[in-house]
């Protein structure tokens, strides 16, 4: 009855070697070049298409915005968003073009897209790589924008009840302050970076900026007040008039005109007390809500991801570029299920310009871009075709000859739901998110703030290491994506627990240490924004844990599937008032028990054709249609209450026919193994078995050999791993193994059968006390007859009635790994010394 989500290291008993020595004529290369302005053709690029695939329960969004600018005609960006003209000027100029216009994603809005966006607050102007003393080349770690990688504090630590990041309205941190750091931030000792961020203006802050009373510090706030002006007044339904703004130079050369005073309609003293519905990001993240300079919302995005050899999912634009196609997507009912699909290449896009000595210049994020422009076919391979500054002189210096623009204003959104796996470790590797890019990035865990890299960036990092619960953020634009050592490299150091304390949401949830306790279950949701208009960068990388369903399987007499019965779960008590625990709690009788709020049922099941019922939650995931429901038991699980552990199972309806189960089943759930367990067994005739989901990481299937006590534990010396070619056209074939210590000899003897008829064993046809050598002999031969008697089984189940089920691993064309799920195994969870080494007595070979 439970399902168990088993991740282990694929290995076989036998080693295939293949030597071929090959010889070449080596000749000087032909360097031959196709590319046009008119661009590739689908089928030249066709070879360089690399398949992605979607994790599980895995929900992608992507946003199309504009701001309705374009570079002026006659200038080296004509017709392209980037303007390149209002660092320098004035706040009319900079007014008039960034906030001003119809189809505008920026108008009546706190945040805004632009570049070069200069008197509209500190968040606007955002904090780059050339904000470091000595420009973008100095790497030392104490440098102003390496220290401060990202804006940290412009949206609330937790989401709102709709599900949206909301602008932070925090007293001391939020939209409406003057934060110190920015205020104080200068470089190459004599430029306040921050000089024009507010109402003054200076068109060059790099002669007496540093020690200007007028400018040190800085006038400004984390959202502009004249944009925060707009943004109530838009909200209101009327708007605001920068015609006021458009007055003499001198208006704006000093602290005295705005300080503490409404001048030019504008509150300078205090700013605006804006409600959340102002602040909410919903109308750039919500694919159901439209805004003037949105042009669309996909919803559902498909094969953005790959799965490495390590069992990771990753996208990085430094490997691939990645190409929107618009194509939706239908179910058998007709229903749209996806509004389109990345198409991933087998070379990155988009030189950069905040490359770094020693890091690869190309690479970038512009999904709204073209493959057929963005690449030149050389020598057969493709080679970048795309300037991500959109700047013809740049574009003409880095060999460029793409007349298509660069689509710089986007968004994304990627949420899933995931299971914290045991101690947060995945096998041998600790459970992680990892993301690096630029610009906003903000990375929620159960609606909780956990990554915060807001602002208009230059690339950063952030890493959520599950097995330790620490979270770093750091500067990765001199690395080149996620640093090998990010915790060296970290700016922030925090943790899961401090982040959810911060927010007052640490209650909410059981933890172990500074991380979360095994086997609960919990959502990430990341959000991204590229509003700079110059680099865009995306990398990510995670092995989150797919959440795990708990079943029933109802059959007849004749041991076929029951279709129809529907059941009903309640949490039961003590009726003696006692406190159930781990070790008790197989005590119990249902004469011991009473069901907590008869009339509520945590969940109801019903049973398909395949007489399979999941349980599920009905209330979790509510905003998040596209996201599975498991009901987790692990949740409920209260160690100091007892609460969590003991449940009624009520047969409600009977399948057509039949009577419905005369008493009620009694589970007790094990949160160690994370399994239920029957305790009326006898009483009832239902048992606790499991499901085995088997997934192999392509880099770490290699051959074994039997140790010395007939166990599969070690990998043969000198071998490489199966190749990913072996495994695509490979069949991995799983044995259970039942250990059995007899005169203080061990044997390990494969099983076959099925838990409604019984198992049967094989044994060594040799006494235990043999050499080593002949030992793995009989030990393969051994597991071998299991699996072929399995198979016998499997394939005349229909005939014989056995319900054997078949026990083997097949290739994944998706993830590209071996995977399987492994039904009615013998014996329970808790005997596989995978779960249980300690005591264990069952393993499986494969």
């Amino acid at each position: 009855m439970a399902r168990e989500h088993f991740y282990t290291r694929l290995r076989q008993c036998c080693a295939i070697v293949l030597s071929v020595a090959l010889c070449m004529l080596l000749v000087p290369p032909i360097r031959e070049q196709a590319h046009a302005v008119d661009g590739l053709t689908q089928e030249q690029l066709a070879p360089h298409v690399v398949q992605g695939t979607n994790p599980d329960n895995t929900v992608v969004n992507l946003f199309d915005y504009t701001t309705g600018k374009t570079g002026a005609e006659g200038t080296s960006v004509a017709g392209t968003d980037l303007l390149s003209s209002t660092g320098g000027k004035s706040p009319y100029v900079n007014f008039t073009t960034w906030l001003t216009g119809e189809n505008n994603i920026n108008k009546g809005r706190l945040l805004t897209f632009g570049d070069g966006m200069r008197h509209m607050g500190y968040w606007n102007q955002g904090l780059v790589a050339g904000y470091n003393d000595g420009g973008a080349s100095n790497t030392d770690p104490s440098a102003f924008a390496n220290a401060n990688p990202g804006m940290q504090g412009i949206v609330e630590r937790t989401l709102s009840l709709e599900g949206w990041p909301v602008v932070s309205a925090d007293p001391e941190t939020g939209y409406n302050v003057n934060t110190e750091k920015y205020s104080k931030a200068q470089r190459n000792g004599n430029e306040m970076i921050y000089g024009n961020a507010g109402p003054l203006w200076k068109s060059s802050l790099t002669s007496d900026t540093v020690g200007n009373p007028d400018f040190d510090p800085v006038l400004a706030w984390n959202i502009g007040r004249a944009v925060q002006a707009q943004a109530l007044a838009v909200s209101q339904g009327s708007d605001f008039d920068y015609e006021a703004f458009n007055v003499r130079d001198g208006a704006f050369a000093s602290k005295s005109r705005f300080e503490g005073k409404t001048y030019l309609g504008v509150n300078w003293a205090d700013g605006y007390d804006l409600p959340e519905n102002v602040r909410s990001l919903s109308y750039l993240f919500d694919p159901e809500e439209g805004a003037p300079g949105k042009v669309a919302s996909y919803e559902n995005v498909t094969g953005l991801f790959q799965m490495d050899d390590e069992g990771y999912y990753f996208y990085n634009m430094r490997k691939n570029f990645a190409e929107f196609v618009k194509q939706e997507e239908r179910d058998e009912e007709g229903n749209v299920v996806s509004d389109g699909h990345f198409v991933l290449y087998d070379a990155p896009a988009g030189y950069r310009t905040d490359a770094h000595a020693g890091v690869d210049p190309i690479g970038g994020f512009f999904p709204f871009n073209s493959a057929s422009k963005a690449f030149k076919l050389v020598d057969g391979k493709l080679e970048n075709n795309l300037d991500a500054s959109n700047d013809k002189s740049a574009q003409a210096a880095h060999g460029v000859e793409n007349d298509e623009p660069v689509n710089h204003h986007l968004g994304m959104t990627v949420k899933t739901t995931f299971r914290q796996p045991v101690d947060g470790m995945v096998g041998s590797d600790p459970m992680v998110f990892q993301f690096a890019g630029d610009d906003d990035v903000w990375v929620f865990v159960d609606d909780v703030l956990v990554l915060d890299m807001g602002g208009i960036h230059s690339e950063v990092y952030g890493i959520i290491d599950f097995s330790t619960g620490e979270v770093y953020v750091g500067p990765s634009y001199i690395t080149g994506g996620i640093p090998d050592d990010p915790k060296a490299n970290a700016a922030i150091k925090t943790t899961l627990r401090d982040q959810f304390e911060a927010a007052g949401h640490a209650g909410d949830d059981r933890w172990n240490g500074d991380t979360f306790a095994s086997n609960t279950s919990h959502t990430l949701k990341m959000f991204y924004l590229e509003r700079g208009n110059y680099d865009s960068s995306i990398a990510l990388r995670f092995n989150l844990q797919p959440t795990m369903y708990q079943q029933i399987y109802k059959v007849d007499q004749y041991g076929d599937p029951a279709p129809g019965a529907q059941f009903e779960l309640y949490a039961a008590r003590p009726i003696d008032g006692s406190v159930p625990t781990i070790d008790n709690s197989g005590s119990y009788t249902l004469d011991d028990v009473e069901v907590v709020d008869a009339g509520r049922p945590l969940t109801l099941l019903v049973t398909g054709e395949d007489g399979v019922a999941r349980f599920e939650d009905p209330t979790a995931n509510i905003r998040d249609s596209a996201a599975l429901k498991p009901f987790n038991f692990s949740d409920r699980y209260n160690a100091d209450t007892g609460e969590g552990l003991l449940y009624i199972l009520r047969e409600t309806q009977a399948p057509e026919g039949y009577k419905s189960l005369p008493q009620d089943l009694l589970l007790r759930f094990e949160p160690q193994y994370t399994m239920l367990v029957v305790n009326n067994r006898y009483q009832t005739g239902a048992y606790s078995s499991f499901v085995s989901h088997i997934t192999g990481n392509p880099g770490s299937v290699y051959y074994g050999q039997i140790g010395e006590d007939g166990g599969l534990v070690t990998r043969i010396p000198g071998t490489d791993s199966v190749s990913v070619e072996v495994q695509r056209d490979g069949l991995v074939v799983a044995v259970p193994m039942l250990k059995e210590v007899s005169d203080g000899k061990t044997e390990w003897m494969s099983l076959y059968g099925s838990n409604l008829y019984g198992f049967s064993a094989i044994r060594f046809d040799e006494a235990r006390d043999t050499d080593y050598e002949n030992l793995r002999l009989q030990a393969r031969m051994a597991s071998l007859r299991g699996a072929l008697m399995q198979a016998s089984a499997a394939d005349q189940a229909a005939e014989t009635g056995s319900h054997a089920n078949g026990w083997y691993l097949e290739w994944d064309k998706d993830d590209q790994r071996l995977t399987g799920y492994l039904e009615n195994l013998p014996g329970r969870a808790d005997r596989y010394i995978l779960l249980n080494p300690e005591t264990g007595d069952m393993r499986n070979f494969y």
